[in-house]
């Protein structure tokens, strides 16, 4: 399931996987735009640089989706 849709269809899957730990707690220590958008690029699997190129309702949309993802618990999709 789609943890977001974008508003040309796209739906937006994240690979929580592809971000490690260290980075996550850096990036909490130190929010900045630059590592925000790395972090969500890197985990949506879209290219370097899309973030800052998209209209407002979708990078509202992802943002938020990636913050819900990160702060929802993690369940075991086998159960």
């Amino acid at each position: 399931m789609a943890d977001c849709v974008l508003s040309d269809g796209r739906e937006v899957t994240f690979d929580l996987n592809q971000m490690t730990v260290d980075e996550w707690r850096a990036f909490v220590d130190n929010v900045t735009p630059e590592v925000e958008d790395s972090l969500i690029e890197r985990c949506a699997g879209f290219e370097p640089g899309s973030i800052r190129k998209m209209g407002i309702d979708n990078w509202k949309a992802i943002t938020a989706a990636f913050y819900k993802r990160m702060t929802t618990p993690h369940t075991d999709p086998k159960n």
